[in-house]
């Protein structure tokens, strides 16, 4: 039997997929299980009842936020002052050593005092990543998650790692990446198009067809999610780019990121305390978006102050489990932002497809297990199988353009890491023995030296450069 398939090796900074997957897996199974769906919201939540913080959607994006900005303040005060201690010591170095390349060093150093054309990249960035998060979640809130077909993100990736960083994607990874696309959205239309057991045998576009009127209009939130697709694509890229060309800190962006989203949710809260949804007369896709209720019976999206009153009510151990959920998701949020940017750091922005893939797999079984008691039935259906196959699909195939999977075939094993390296070293050493043979049999034959030949080499090298 041939030997079709290979294995790679593994790099030890995959530990950060599975770090941010775990992160990303265990704020899920505490605040609700978002990504999964939201209708019928109170299924989905572990700590019954609701508690009165995961019941405040605005008011988690901004502790979110708050998060963000204080932890990447305090880590980048951390990296300042090991800054500035390295720099004590190359200084003392430099002292004993004058010949030390200490100003080549101190050039990495750069990146806390950030530009005035850095600092709008950054800012750039930074409201392209809360743009995508508010309106990705708002998206999600009502109902249209069974759209966002992901593999845009795939497409996206490959045209600004190619505009950004020159990248030619070799044939298997042209493959795999083809694999991917074509597989996985063939799988996300079906998905869309049968029967949902707990929607009384609707499917998706039944359902739209219901809350909006005219399922056609869903093309219009299609859209929105294919310019998110193209948006977050752009912003990770640059990310890459600014972090490893421009020597900026991932907490210096993660600062930003969390300035910018405060910003934002405080408008978000403003303007939703500005307008109460009057259910009776809301479209039924914007009555998802109206979940909490003040003391007159009013309903809002959010109301901060609706979140007082009632917190000043409760006794015991709501009182704790509140307090506990407050002070912990500002945390989960920043080491889940910190991962995220660590990947595409230390690997690329390609990478974050991968835990994308990997997190929506694990999350599902996760969430069908934490029901394995209850109303499993109604959640192994042919849907769940068809997301699963579409993870495992894109799995594998990333696999193959991570080198993980070696395929030896149809010569898609030729441009491999390994193999390029190897040829590298092959010509590296073959060719200058070659040469240095024949240079010595003509030197023996012409009766020259090696100085000779040598300062005559010089000698025509310094003459071409004038």
């Amino acid at each position: 039997m041939l030997n079709l398939i290979g294995f790679g090796k593994c790099s030890k900074y995959y530990l950060y997929i599975l770090g941010t997957v775990v992160i990303k897996a265990v704020k899920d199974v505490i605040f609700g299980f978002s990504d999964i769906d939201q209708r019928n919201k109170e299924d989905f939540q572990i700590i019954k009842p609701i508690p009165l913080f995961c019941q405040h959607n605005l008011l988690q994006n901004l502790f979110r936020y708050l998060g963000l900005f204080a932890g990447g303040f305090i880590f980048l005060k951390i990296k300042q002052k090991n800054i500035q201690s390295n720099k004590e010591k190359e200084k003392k170095r430099e002292t004993a050593n004058k010949e030390g390349l200490n100003h080549d060093i101190e050039l990495i150093y750069t990146d806390v005092k950030l530009g005035k054309v850095k600092v709008n990249e950054v800012i750039i960035i930074a409201v392209i990543m809360c743009v995508y998060y508010e309106l990705r979640k708002l998206l999600y809130l009502m109902n249209f998650f069974f759209i966002d077909f992901w593999t845009f993100n795939v497409v996206f990736m490959m045209l600004f790692m190619h505009r950004f960083y020159k990248i030619e994607f070799y044939n298997f990874q042209k493959c795999s990446l083809y694999f991917i696309v074509i597989t996985n959205t063939l799988l996300l239309v079906i998905n869309t198009v049968i029967p949902q057991k707990r929607m009384d045998d609707k499917n998706e576009f039944d359902l739209y067809d219901d809350t909006l009127g005219n399922a056609s209009y869903s093309i219009f939130f299609l859209i929105t999610f294919i310019c998110l697709s193209l948006i977050l694509s752009y912003a990770r890229v640059k990310i890459k780019l600014l972090t490893e060309t421009k020597f900026i800190s991932n907490y210096t962006i993660i600062i930003f990121i969390g300035i910018c989203g405060i910003i934002m949710t405080i408008i978000e809260i403003i303007f939703s305390e500005c307008f109460e949804c009057h259910l009776e007369t809301m479209n039924e896709t914007f009555k998802t978006l109206c979940f909490v209720n003040n003391t007159k019976n009013e309903t809002y999206h959010d109301e901060i102050k609706t979140f007082f009153d009632k917190f000043g009510t409760l006794s015991g151990l709501d009182v704790f489990i509140n307090i506990l959920l407050i002070l912990s998701y500002p945390v989960i949020c920043f080491f889940e932002m910190l991962c995220e940017l660590l990947i595409i750091y230390y690997l690329n922005p390609i990478y974050m497809l991968v835990r994308d893939n990997i997190y929506n797999f694990c999350l599902r079984i996760i969430f069908v297990l934490l029901r394995a008691n209850s109303d499993i039935a109604d959640y192994i259906t042919p849907r769940f199988f068809i997301l699963e196959s579409a993870e495992i699909f894109a799995i594998l195939g990333y696999c193959v353009y991570l080198q993980l999977f070696e395929l030896k075939f149809c010569s898609l094993n030729q441009n491999l890491d390994k193999n390029i390296i190897d040829r590298g070293q092959k010509e590296s050493v073959l060719i200058p023995l070659d040469i240095i043979q024949e240079t010595e049999s003509e030197s023996e034959k012409n009766g020259v030296n090696d100085d000779d030949s040598f300062s005559k080499d010089n000698n025509d090298i310094n003459s071409s450069f004038q």
